[in-house]
């Protein structure tokens, strides 16, 4: 127990982003709930509202304002948080934003569905975005954990793939993927870490209340 504890307390680095790739949203609400409560202090963007919708539920375990700084924008509210949010993150030890598949949805007036004209434009604001809080999380010394979506896409044959592949594979120190196993427990296979070897971790799912 005290060798996963010690794993699990240094996963996170801050030399790059941290990338948590997943299938499953409840498998990934499972990590991103437990891994806060190895941090003082978490500022978490949530773009896919589903943490949020936990929280609202109470089915977070020992969820609390003094530990968590939940934000939860809406389409156009971004800009506007922003101040907000880089303030926030001095004061916190932890980054979390979830997920890069669901940042899209803030600008869903600016895309057009049949052609995808915008997209790039979409994805130019999340590299600088990313950017601006990897370079602000350095300084400080906080790490950043993003989440993202494998999906399978059309070329050849179905290929899976993440949201803003070329991005998180140039920024990405470490790369993580989970997968749910029953509501008590979840796998996390470490992909790839700068002092961790590839491993597959087995970890319980404590802090979701699902009874």
């Amino acid at each position: 127990m005290y060798i996963l504890h010690n794993i699990i307390s240094n996963l996170l680095t801050i030399d790059g982003l941290n990338t948590l790739l997943f299938y499953n949203p409840y498998a990934k609400l499972c990590f991103t709930s437990t891994i806060t409560s190895y941090f003082r202090k978490t500022t978490y963007l949530d773009f896919d509202t589903t943490y949020t919708a936990y929280i609202r539920s109470n089915l977070i375990k020992n969820y609390s304002l003094n530990d968590i700084s939940l934000f939860t924008p809406s389409e156009g509210e971004l800009e506007s948080s922003i101040n907000k949010i880089l303030f926030d993150i001095s004061n916190s030890s932890l980054l979390i934003i979830d997920s890069l598949n669901s940042f899209y949805n803030l600008y869903y007036k600016k895309i057009d569905m049949e052609s995808l004209k915008g997209i790039s434009n979409i994805q130019h604001t999340l590299s600088n975005f990313l950017m601006i809080l990897l370079k602000l999380c350095k300084s400080l010394k906080i790490p950043i954990l993003v989440t993202s979506m494998i999906r399978y896409r059309k070329k050849k044959e179905w290929i899976k793939t993440f949201t803003n592949k070329r991005l998180l594979q140039n920024k990405s120190t470490v790369i993580l993927f989970v997968e749910i196993q029953n509501e008590n427990m979840f796998f996390l296979d470490i992909i790839t870490h700068p002092t961790l070897l590839p491993t597959t971790l087995t970890l319980d799912n404590n802090n979701i209340n699902m009874k």
